[in-house]
């Protein structure tokens, strides 16, 4: 590998990763889409993690901020579920956000249309009810798990629900849930049919997270090589390895679009995240995602607040923990440098990136060193016998709080230099 400059993609003013993520035959390795595009799962999968219910108006919120950071493309839901009318909340916000305009492309899945024996409407009824809504591009989707004897009947389904569909004016995406653990040749076969008959992009779901890492990479390789006619090709996966993320950029590495949610909302552990995948394939990568990652703190923060759901204060990047920090090491850069500072401390990125802010707290491993260079910050003259009782202080603050957060924040050490020093500010 040849010597790196500042210039090259690993570094900026704002992130500084390692040079090995560029080394030419790696990159050579990738298959990125061109344009790359990312799908946002995040209203649809709101309506369906349990225990969160937001008003329409807060969703309609969540979706101008999702356009705001430049979302493209939008997936909903509509579940019929065995009744004959979809599902009230799927419907009713599909209708807002088609009456609202946004700016991003809106597919809907429509699971009626598909083959599903629970179904008691046929799928040009369940086509028909969307169509009212102004629906302009419709997921068909095949949800169980393909049998190869019934392939005949598969493809006749798929010929007669397209071209109803195809008839009333729609656009048509063809889906496949739990893809991977379906017979391979059946899906090959049907998403070719599908394609020939006009489906403009094929979603391919492993919404059971069967596959690995390396596993995700040769599915989607082999898949996207037998198809006849390329394609847009979109992945959605779930997180129950907690690999959820590292899989949707894989697939994009292999020339699939990545289908994530902020926060990684849904049932069960969540999907893949937005500020994940859109960050790591932008820093790690060099592959532009449309998305502007200043606005992805604030967006995280919206979701959070929108639907009540608390935020895991470890969460990669949009976390409370991610960019704060308690380590007199860190804090003493804080302290020195400011919060804007670059490098930053146990970080290779800039919270700016992210429209984030560096936090400091002190708790149980503080030291007079961070006492003292806070009393500088503030222009407090001090003693050694000042900086002892303010050490003592927060000792006693942070042995008193005995649940989660045990630490004192930097307005609350402030506050206590500045009522146990005599001195007045310089």
């Amino acid at each position: 590998m040849s010597e790196a400059t500042s210039t090259e993609p690993f570094r900026s003013e704002q992130h500084w990763v390692s040079p090995f993520n560029f080394e030419p035959t790696l990159v050579a390795s990738y298959a990125f889409p061109e344009p790359l595009r990312i799908y946002d799962s995040t209203l649809r999968k709101i309506l369906l993690t349990p225990g969160i219910s937001p008003p329409i108006d807060d969703l309609l919120t969540i979706a101008d901020a999702l356009d705001a950071v430049g979302v493209a493309a939008m997936a909903l839901n509509i579940h019929w579920w065995g009744d004959p009318n979809p599902n009230k909340r799927e419907f009713e916000l599909c209708k807002a956000l088609l009456e609202a305009d946004f700016g991003f492309d809106i597919s809907v899945y429509a699971q009626a249309a598909g083959p599903d024996p629970a179904n008691v409407i046929t799928p040009q009824e369940a086509i028909d009810q969307v169509t009212e809504l102004g629906v302009r591009t419709l997921e068909v989707p095949f949800q169980a798990r393909l049998d190869p004897a019934g392939l005949e009947t598969y493809m006749a389904e798929l010929r007669q629900t397209v071209s109803y569909a195809q008839s009333v004016g729609l656009e048509v995406v063809c889906g496949f849930g739990d893809v991977a653990r379906s017979p391979f040749e059946p899906v090959v076969a049907l998403a070719n049919e599908a394609i020939g008959l006009g489906c403009t992009r094929i979603n391919l779901m492993d919404s059971y997270s069967s596959l690995s890492v390396d596993g995700m990479k040769l599915f989607c390789r082999e898949f996207r090589r037998r198809l006849d006619t390329p394609v847009d090709v979109t992945m959605h996966v779930h997180n129950d390895f907690g690999q959820a993320s590292a899989l949707a950029i894989t697939a994009a590495t292999a020339g699939v679009h990545p289908d994530v949610s902020v926060n990684g909302l849904s049932y069960r552990s969540g999907l893949a995240s937005l500020q994940e995948v859109a960050v790591a394939l932008e820093l790690l990568y060099g592959v532009d995602t449309g998305i502007r990652l200043e606005g992805l703190q604030g967006v995280a923060d919206l979701v959070s607040r929108c639907t009540g759901l608390p935020p895991n204060p470890l969460r990669p990047l949009t976390g409370e923990h991610q960019f704060l920090r308690d380590d007199p090491e860190a804090m003493l850069d804080y302290l020195r440098d400011g919060e804007a500072a670059f490098p930053v401390s146990s970080s290779c990125i800039s919270p700016s990136v992210i429209g984030g802010q560096m936090s400091i707290v002190w708790g149980d491993r503080h030291a007079t060193s961070t006492i003292r260079a806070k009393l500088s910050q503030l222009g407090i003259a001090f003693s050694d016998e000042d900086v002892a009782n303010i050490y003592n202080a927060i000792e006693r603050e942070v042995d008193a709080r005995s649940e989660f957060p045990r630490w004192v924040t930097e307005v609350e050490v402030e506050q206590i230099c500045r009522t146990l020093t005599a001195h007045q500010e310089t």
